[in-house]
């Protein structure tokens, strides 16, 4: 073997050990806090291990889990068929019979995978409406996490009744005869974006998954989409796999997407409305502006504040909570979307500081039980148990009171200055490409804030190697930049490649914003 072949392949070695030593250092840190939840919950010991075999990563082959049908591969009209809410023609219109109403294949006896497509229910309103839903039956799986904590079925529909402008809905686990029972409630005027699901202390969570959900200002068929992704999987499987090995894995992906899906529904984007979102945004600027502004104001503050306003907050508030849905995030908030599963421990300490606070000068407040479990929300959500997944959502509006309230914006505000001025510092104090260029410098505190400090490091041991040379001096500082760039790229699906390609643009509009060109030393 050629010396420089045998160097590639010990040094591609060398990368994935690295690789897998640190996935292994981060699934120690998230097991950590699952356990400690697990034991609050079932009142067990930590050693015994959250369920059995738990673990951090998805119990599927690799190559799926870099898989991610892009939205615009559901083909058309979704959702104008059984809108979620409708009224008149739409009400009356002929509905394929339900599984839910099938007591063989509803409930604790359904394979979701094999049901989904006729699960649709239609549910009378008061007011001569009627709303489309799948109704949905959650568990804990006891086999180990598998792609999610949670087990999805169709849940059996048992009935419904309307009284005094509210509608209850009442699901089970068996059609007939004893089994767990919900009623889910919906109110007068129900919203796509409204959680609708009911679950009792060590119960299954029942819930009713709109039929249409919001993608990219789109409605789309919550049951194309599925159906979609689940057929462009199944192909990317059976290229490198068997049928049967293939059908095997099905499920579980079914199960991921399902809860992905119904995240998508309940997104708590739309929890507050958009005019407290702007008096929320302006309230931000106004406090950060001596950053990018007073003596202490670098052009580098400058552009990177710009970016992560683009990048991160877009229409949004900073002081909500929020649920960016893909991979292993959690709930997020912040300018800088601190992930409270993920994040430096620090920080999801600054999250839990701020709920405690709201807690002791209001105590009213139910955030007492969120901050005394608060092991079990700092974890990714599709790492979630029923109980957990209840216990989010019932307490994401109490989350956003504390987050808005005038000491919890104070506290964030104070964090994020400290944080702006001590990330820029850093990087600006380090040498080769960084001395260079300052896309380097403010790519690398944005791919530190969004992936966190591994990822990162990668950036920051590259760009310390580069020495660029007189001829062509741009060119070379102009390629190191994209090859940085292709660190993170290669690394993650497509649906996360296009998001690294938006905060890219963002911070070079940024960048030649306060700059006024690319920001390159020496270059323009």
């Amino acid at each position: 073997m050629a010396p420089r072949i045998l160097l590639f392949v010990l040094s591609s070695i060398f990368v994935a050990l690295l690789e897998l030593v640190l996935a292994n250092e981060a699934s120690a840190d998230l097991r950590g806090r699952m356990n400690a939840c697990f034991a609050q919950i079932k009142g067990e010991p930590t050693g015994r291990g959250f369920k059995k075999g738990w673990t951090s990563t998805c119990n599927i082959p690799s190559e799926l889990l870099a898989y991610e049908t892009a939205a615009g591969a559901v083909d058309g009209d979704a959702g104008a068929e059984f809108p979620f809410v409708a009224s008149g023609a739409a009400c009356m219109k002929p509905l394929p019979k339900s599984i839910a109403y099938d007591g063989a294949r509803c409930g604790k006896a359904n394979n979701f995978i094999a049901t989904y497509k006729t699960s649709v229910v239609r549910i009378n309103l008061p007011g001569g409406r009627c709303m489309h839903a799948i109704p949905l039956l959650l568990t804990d799986k006891t086999e180990g996490f598998t792609c999610t904590s949670l087990r999805a079925r169709v849940a059996c529909m048992r009935g419904q009744a309307s009284e005094d402008g509210k509608t209850r809905v009442s699901l089970s686990s068996v059609l007939t005869g004893n089994g767990s029972i919900g009623e889910v409630t919906i109110g007068e005027d129900p919203k796509a974006g409204e959680p609708l699901f009911q679950q009792s202390e060590g119960q299954p969570l029942f819930a009713l998954m709109p039929t249409v959900f919001d993608n990219y200002g789109q409605q789309r068929s919550t049951i194309r989409f599925l159906q979609a992704q689940l057929s462009s999987i199944r192909q990317s499987c059976e290229g490198e796999h068997s049928a049967q090995h293939c059908s095997g894995q099905s499920p579980y992906h079914a199960e991921r997407l399902l809860l992905e899906q119904l995240r998508r529904a309940w997104t708590p984007r739309s929890w507050i409305s958009a005019a407290e979102k702007t008096a929320d945004k302006e309230s931000f600027k106004a406090a950060v502006h001596a950053v990018a502004t007073g003596p202490s104001a670098t052009k580098d503050r400058k552009a990177l504040l710009q970016s992560i306003v683009a990048n991160e907050i877009g229409v949004d508030s900073p002081y909500q909570v929020l649920d960016a849905i893909t991979d292993m995030s959690g709930p997020s908030w912040g300018a800088n979307q601190i992930d409270i599963g993920a994040n430096e421990d620090e920080e999801i300490a600054l999250y839990w500081r701020i709920m405690s606070d709201r807690q002791t000068t209001d105590p009213t407040s139910p955030l007492g039980r969120a901050v005394q479990y608060k092991a079990c929300f700092s974890a990714p959500i599709r790492h979630y148990y029923v109980n957990q997944l209840n216990g989010f959502y019932s307490t994401v509006a109490d989350f956003n009171k504390a987050l808005r309230a005038p000491r919890g914006q104070g506290s964030y505000n104070s964090f994020f200055i400290d944080w702006l001025l001590s990330e820029t510092d850093r990087a600006a104090g380090y040498a080769g490409l960084f001395k260079e260029s300052t896309f380097a410098r403010l790519f690398y505190v944005d791919v530190k804030n969004q992936f966190g400090p591994r990822r990162a490091n990668a950036i920051r041991d590259a760009g310390l190697e580069f020495t660029p040379g007189w001829l062509d001096r741009c060119g070379q500082i102009s390629a190191k930049e994209e090859d940085v760039v292709k660190l993170v790229r290669d690394r993650v699906n497509d649906t996360r490649k296009a998001d690294i390609d938006r905060r890219v643009h963002n911070l070079r509009k940024s960048i030649n914003a306060v700059y006024g060109g690319d920001g390159r030393t020496g270059c323009n």
